[in-house]
């Protein structure tokens, strides 16, 4: 029977290794899809670091902000930098950095509607009449002179 458990015991903690290679390996190549939203991100990478926590597996917050930061999409890099540049990481907490990223998207949509609008208002205007500027002739009433 104790060789049965001791079997069993090793199984499972190769079983647990194997899983927590897996997902730290899934956190180091952890990045948003190009369409992905901040709540959608925000919820896979939370569910790959409680199965990381379950594993005995923790990381420094400083360590899930830069994950984060270094994630995002190419459009988000400026506003990655501002982020690194102005705030500080030891102090930020996770959910700051995600109101923060919210606030962001919130406005990205909101400057992508009005460039939608903006070209659709150019586009639905009617092109104006090109009347070709009127010339003036100084000479227009030419007298016939008589031929000497």
């Amino acid at each position: 029977m104790w060789d049965t458990l001791a079997i069993t015991y090793k199984g499972l903690s190769q079983v647990k290794r194997n899983k927590l290679g897996f997902l730290t390996h899934k956190y180091e190549l952890f990045t948003m899809e190009e369409g992905e939203d901040i709540q959608c991100m925000s919820s896979c990478f939370q569910t790959i670091l409680n199965e990381l926590r379950s594993l005995g597996r923790t990381f420094d917050n400083y360590d899930h902000i830069d994950k984060i930061l270094r994630s995002l999409p190419r459009k988000w890099r400026p506003h990655a930098i501002a982020l690194r540049a102005l705030k500080n990481h030891d102090t930020m907490s996770f959910e700051e950095l995600l109101g923060t990223l919210k606030f962001m998207n919130k406005n990205f949509r909101k400057m992508k509607d009005l460039r939608k609008r903006s070209l659709w208002l150019l586009a639905s205007r009617r092109p104006r009449k090109h009347h070709p500027p009127r010339i003036h002739l100084q000479n227009q009433h030419l007298e016939a002179r008589p031929k000497l």
